[in-house]
Formats: C-alpha cells, sequence, structure tokens
C-alpha cells in the first residue's frame, strides 16, 4: 500500500465516523431516551442524518470493502459500515412511513 493510498483510507475512516454521529445521536436520544438535550440537534445536522448518512455509509463502506480490502480490518469494517448504513436506511424509510401515515 502506498503513501498516497494510505492517507485516502484514513479520509474515507473519517467520513465513516462523520456519518456514523447521526446514527449514534440518533439512537442515543430517541431509542434510549439518553442525552436528549445534550447532543446537538439542529437542522444541519438532521440533514445529514435523513439525506446523506445512510448513502455515505454505504458508499464508503463499499469502497472500503473493494477498493482497500487488501487488509482484513478494511473488509470487517468496510462491511460493517455497509451494514449500518443499509439498516439505517430501513429506520429511516420506516420512520417516514411512520410519520406520514
Amino acid at each position: 500500500m502506498t503513501k498516497m493510498s494510505h492517507s485516502n483510507v484514513w479520509l474515507i475512516y473519517l467520513g465513516i465516523l462523520f456519518f456514523l454521529y447521526p446514527v449514534i445521536a440518533h439512537t442515543l436520544m430517541y431509542e434510549l431516551n439518553i442525552w436528549v438535550d445534550v447532543l446537538p440537534h439542529t437542522a444541519f445536522w438532521v440533514l445529514i442524518q435523513v439525506l446523506l448518512s445512510s448513502p455515505m455509509l454505504i458508499l464508503l463502506g463499499l469502497l472500503l470493502y473493494f477498493k482497500y480490502g487488501s487488509l482484513l480490518i478494511n473488509k470487517i469494517l468496510g462491511a460493517l459500515s455497509f451494514v449500518i448504513g443499509f439498516i439505517w436506511f430501513i429506520v429511516i424509510v420506516k420512520t417516514i412511513i411512520g410519520e406520514a401515515s
């Protein structure tokens, strides 16, 4: 692995952490009722939470798994990111359907 691709992997990891924050915040605040008024949940985070977090987690997970999958840890974390993004997509769709009805 070259130095350039090594820095790309860290950028992917940082992107996964950034887009994983809304998932964790939603789970803590609305599912577990922990830190309801402590974590930020402004319009900016809601936009990231609803529109960007799931597709980006899926995309970054696939990128990490297939492009940088020569290391086992990249394959594991890529697959985990993909699964979390897919489950998060299902949760968002269920929430939207539940609020619409």
